[in-house]
């Protein structure tokens, strides 16, 4: 605090009495990271290239040892906690030493801006680790959407055919998936689950206002309250026809990285409910796979059947 205390009062502020609230906060933002020799950015690099350095290690003994994966498992959520605790404790910092982020106001725009700076040179190392350590669902979620996202929303299990909604239902919640998976920030991921989960109410009350003329804006909207037993089979849908194999590991990843205090908020309950469908999904692909042993018991039962088939003729030949 005492060293970016001293840096700032040494140089010219770049904010002016006459700036607004949201402009006084862009130009510190900037005067802290846009500056190679300012504290800030020299904490944050420092952090950065630790954190680079720990996954890089992780990388290599995937390489070298792939069989050693309850060390690589206990590595990589050891880094996690670590980036988690480093950007919250950094968020507190910044607001220690610039009271404009302590406001509600403050704090999101904060959180926002630095989500973005602090995870784009190291998430997709964090990204290709999970997908190591999560590759055996991977693969399981990968069959399933080969297998079925060519299906219509009619052959969805489970989706009434009010929730149809004509050609290429719910497409924009789909495509908030796919800006989900292009983000590097986990601030922005969170808002895009939130978006994800109100957007498919939002499909259902634009397609009757907009389609059916004796629907009013209020009809509209009572049709767009939906229950969750009505919710899942439609998330189900979009998730299958959004195609994105990766989407399991973002959203496996993102909730180990999403503080608690966020978890237990509107985010957090659309992030888990979210993840829960796909591990829903996965299982149920997982279960339609022969086990190890079937095939082999399927074998012998045939060949008792044919035993028993012998056994009777043998039998009818004797009484003849």
């Amino acid at each position: 605090l005492s060293t970016v205390r001293n840096y700032d009062a040494q140089t010219i502020s770049p904010i002016k009495s006459e700036d607004s609230s949201k402009e006084k906060m862009e130009k510190i933002f900037k005067w802290c990271f846009k500056q190679d020799a300012h504290p800030i950015n020299k904490t944050l690099a420092e952090a950065q290239y630790n954190f680079f350095n720990r996954l890089n290690f992780i990388h290599k003994k995937i390489a070298e040892a792939p069989k050693d994966f309850d060390d690589i498992s206990c590595l990589q959520t050891e880094v996690v906690a670590d980036i988690t605790q480093f950007f919250c404790c950094f968020t507190d910092v910044l607001c220690a030493l610039y009271p404009i982020f302590s406001s509600e106001e403050g704090r999101v725009f904060l959180t926002s801006r630095l989500s973005e700076a602090t995870y784009k040179p190291i998430y997709k190392h964090l990204m290709d680790v999970n997908c190591f350590i999560k590759d055996d669902e991977l693969s399981y979620f990968k069959r399933y959407l080969e297998r079925n996202s060519i299906k219509t929303i009619s052959e969805f299990t489970g989706i009434k055919e009010k929730y149809y909604l004509g050609e290429n239902p719910y497409h924009e919640a789909c495509d908030l998936l796919k800006q989900l998976v292009e983000s590097t920030s986990p601030i922005r991921k969170l808002e895009l689950i939130l978006m994800f989960g109100k957007q498919i109410s939002l499909c259902i009350r634009d397609y009757y206002f907009k389609t059916q003329s004796e629907v009013s804006e209020e009809e509209a909207s009572e049709k767009a309250k939906i229950g969750g037993d009505d919710l899942a089979p439609i998330v189900v849908y979009v998730i299958t026809k959004a195609n994105i194999p990766r989407l399991l590991n973002e959203l496996y990843l993102l909730t180990d990285i999403t503080p608690d205090s966020d978890m237990i908020g509107s985010e957090g309950y659309c992030l888990l409910t979210t993840l829960m469908v796909v591990q829903t999904v996965v299982a149920e692909e997982r279960a339609t796979e022969p086990g190890p042993g079937k095939d082999q018991d399927q074998d012998q039962n045939q060949d008792q059947d044919q035993d028993q088939d012998q056994d009777q003729d043998q039998d009818q030949d004797q009484d003849q």
